[in-house]
């Protein structure tokens, strides 16, 4: 979601009921990197989507070499 169109990734979401999930791979400049993430008793769940993508943004810049 908030990774740059140039940065492949294969990744795969889910949901029930106040939980969400995003598991994925992200094929970065420097190593693939593999993120899981599940968030619960939510009342939010757009903004636990949201925040999974900072995640996965903030990972690929801090062990994956994007700049």
């Amino acid at each position: 979601r908030r990774l740059p169109e140039s940065v492949p990734y294969a990744g795969k979401t889910g949901s029930l009921t106040g939980t969400v999930l995003d598991a994925g791979i992200i094929f970065a400049p420097a190593r693939p990197l593999i993120i899981t993430a599940i968030a619960a008793d939510l009342t939010d769940a757009i903004a636990a989507e949201e925040a999974m993508g900072q995640l996965a943004l903030a990972a690929a810049h801090e062990w994956g070499g994007l700049r």
